[in-house]
């Protein structure tokens, strides 16, 4: 080999290569915390609340689009709450964990794996969370990349130091398909684009940039708005060249426009060809973001406290000033600086209108506000060298030294944060005591964000109390002590309580129920007798005696006047009577039952007619059991249950050839041998043989 050559190869860049093998590192640390528990009995993909919300969430919408092959693959997320594309990647990770499964453990059949992914999925989930943690390595480079494109290899590498130690960046990739952080991805891609100001490649860059604005987007919708840069940077471009026709100027920055569209358009289809559902998802979405958020949102709007507290918190105070510093000089740099600079505002403005200030939100920015705040110490190492105010050769560490400084100021949160999730999860001590203390037939009422527990796999009498993090008036109708009456205990989670203390003025009913629970109730466990992180969980047992059946027909003639959401609430009053139903405490269970047809919900409506019927059957209220049931047939035909309700109480009423005909109907569509078993014996009973 000649040596000559052998000198103009290019060498490794050691110090990036170390970098992003310590951002590797750092974000494997922990990647195995809070994955599901299969023994804990609650459907382990996405009843466990221990996992993250988010993890569930990607898991659960993408399993639900195959079930491990036991169906053909639907590519229809069924929300609109998220774009497509986060989906459509957790699903090629499950698509990828069965052909593991199917090598190391010969779960070859759909159903074999069906079976040991729906009961055990921590291992799909470790393999979806490590392939993230490759995408957040991705970025770390592509802000090097971006750095160095910008002003050289130095800032590439402090800004890159930057987001590989950035705690929420770190969190963040450790998740399952985290949306924010692939909008990251193609937002830092798009950005590439924009800072190359080859005006041969003009067109090119520009249909690239919106293409995976496009991609950002069906990850996260608010990406979009970044088209408006790609305008920008195009209109820069042109100043002072011959512009023949008006076409020839904004041909670029049209097709880049045009671009976003159509990659939006193929890596999330069905936000677009299943519309009118996206819509309602959408529509719900949008009333949540911009609506109050109880105990969190402090104003109308979300941007002050993004920029006093949120950027503080995520990126540090030093990191976050030299970022307003960096984008202001960058702002001075045009067409190549300010491109950078102006991603984080425009990503900010539609961000800062809603009502939430979330980390999370504006994780797809960190990568120029890295840049940025890498730029600024630079430039001021720089001008404290022309000043003489520090040696020429000091200049680099002096600027090394700024970047050191803003990780280490958010290295011990992050320290005691990867920590407290090490730790066992209050709500999974919880589900464990409950099951060894309070026996399963004993009606318990947990709150939102506590122990989770599922009736079907359990069969756990658990009802959980409605709760809304927006929009929280809408079920206020259920925050009355009255309706605790017949219950034994209450596992509450401190964050609910929390959230309705701070702003008891505005919810005074909500605060006032958790009070009562205090008052008149006896606490049986807490979670700080463990060793566990999360939520405070108390065990409240109740007294009995609550209320009477008078005084809570009152309150809902009273409460059901004003504005109520109507799903949630006649859910509520559905899993209640079903519990008084499984307590063989019927004239309890035909109360609840009542009172939730009287809330206009066609979605709960048919489980209620069911319990009102079956209620009524069994309190030998024949007529009025006939009548609910004739009235659930007439609208559900389908329900084997509706039937059989009715036939009994055809039968109890002496008019037994209807209950033969009803008997006939419950035999035909019911699917539960034990009923089957049940109606063959009326109907020999009856004389009319056996179907």
């Amino acid at each position: 080999m000649n040596p000559a050559s052998s000198r103009l190869k290019p060498r490794p860049d050691t110090l990036l290569l170390g970098l992003i093998a310590l951002s590797v590192l750092v974000r494997l640390w922990g990647i195995a915390d809070r994955l599901p528990d299969p023994t804990l009995g609650v459907d382990p993909i996405v009843a466990n609340t221990a996992v993250d919300e988010g993890d569930r969430r990607a898991m659960y919408y993408a399993w639900d689009m195959w079930r491990g092959g036991a169906r053909p693959i639907d590519l229809n997320p069924g929300t609109g709450d998220w774009p497509g594309l986060p989906f459509y990647l957790t699903l090629g990770l499950q698509l990828l964990y069965r052909a593991y499964d199917a090598v190391t453990h010969g779960n070859v059949s759909a159903a074999a794996f069906e079976r040991h992914a729906g009961n055990d999925p921590a291992g799909m989930f470790l393999l979806a969370r490590i392939f993230n943690v490759l995408i957040g390595v991705l970025t770390v480079y592509l802000v090097y990349f971006l750095g160095r494109k910008l002003g050289g290899r130095a800032l590439g590498l402090w800004a890159a130091a930057l987001i590989a130690f950035n705690p929420a960046h770190i969190l963040a990739s450790q998740r399952v398909s985290d949306p924010n952080l692939l909008a990251l991805l193609f937002v830092l891609l798009a950005t590439i684009q924009l800072v190359d100001a080859g005006a041969e490649r003009r067109t090119r860059s520009s249909v690239l940039a919106g293409a995976m604005i496009g991609l950002a987007a069906a990850c996260k919708y608010v990406p979009m708005v970044l088209v408006l840069p790609i305008v920008l940077v195009q209109l820069e471009r042109g100043k002072g060249r011959p512009v023949r026709t008006l076409g020839f100027r904004w041909q670029p920055a049209v097709l880049g426009v045009l671009a976003a569209l159509a990659a939006f358009a193929i890596a999330s289809p069905f936000t677009i060809l299943d519309w009118g559902a996206k819509a309602q998802s959408l529509s719900l979405q949008r009333g949540r973001l911009l609506g109050e958020w109880v105990g969190i949102s402090e104003a109308p709007v979300s941007l002050p406290t993004y920029l006093t507290r949120t950027f503080p918190e995520m990126l540090g105070w030093p990191a976050y000033l030299l970022a307003i510093l960096g984008s202001i000089l960058l702002f001075r740099l045009p067409p190549r600086g300010w491109v950078v600079a102006l991603v984080p505002v425009v990503l900010l403005l539609p961000t800062g209108a809603l009502a939430l200030a979330q980390e999370r939100f504006m994780l797809p920015a960190m990568g120029s506000l890295a840049v940025a705040a890498a730029y600024a110490a630079i430039r001021l190492a720089s001008w404290l060298g022309s000043a003489r105010a520090v040696p020429r050769v000091a200049q680099a560490p002096l600027a090394g030294l700024a970047a050191a400084l803003c990780v280490a100021w958010t290295a011990p949160g992050f320290v005691h944060t990867r920590a407290m999730l090490h730790r066992q999860d209050t709500r999974v001590v919880a589900h464990r005591w409950i099951e060894r203390a309070i026996p399963r037939t004993e009606p318990l009422v947990l709150d939102v964000y506590g122990p989770e527990f599922d009736a079907k796999r359990e069969g756990r009498l658990s009802l959980v109390w409605p709760f809304l993090a927006t929009q929280a008036t809408y079920v206020r109708a259920a925050y009355h002590p009255e309706w605790l009456d017949g219950f034994r205990y209450y596992a509450t989670a401190g964050e609910v309580e929390r959230r309705f203390e701070s702003a008891a003025p505005r919810y005074p009913d909500e605060a006032a129920f958790h009070r009562w629970i205090r008052e008149h109730g006896r606490v049986v466990w807490v979670s700080d007798s463990v060793g566990a992180s999360g939520p405070r969980i108390e065990i409240w047992q109740l007294p009995d005696g609550i209320s009477s059946r008078e005084a809570r027909d009152a309150l809902w003639d009273q409460v059901r006047q004003s504005p109520m959401y109507s799903p949630r609430l006649a859910r509520w009053c559905s899993e209640t009577a079903t519990i008084f139903l499984k307590r063989d405490r019927y004239e309890r269970a035909a109360e609840w039952a009542a009172r939730g047809l009287t809330i206009p919900d066609a979605a709960s409506r048919r489980d209620l007619l069911e319990a009102l019927s079956l209620s009524q059957v069994r309190l030998g209220r024949s007529s009025d059991a006939e009548q609910a049931a004739r009235t659930g047939v007439r609208e559900y035909p389908e329900s084997a249950l509706l039937h059989l309700n009715r036939a009994m109480a055809l039968e109890a009423l002496h008019r037994n050839d209807e209950a033969i005909s009803e008997y006939g109907a419950a035999l035909r569509l019911s699917r539960n041998p034990g009923a089957v078993e049940l109606i063959r014996a009326q109907l020999e009973r009856l004389g009319a043989g056996t179907p």
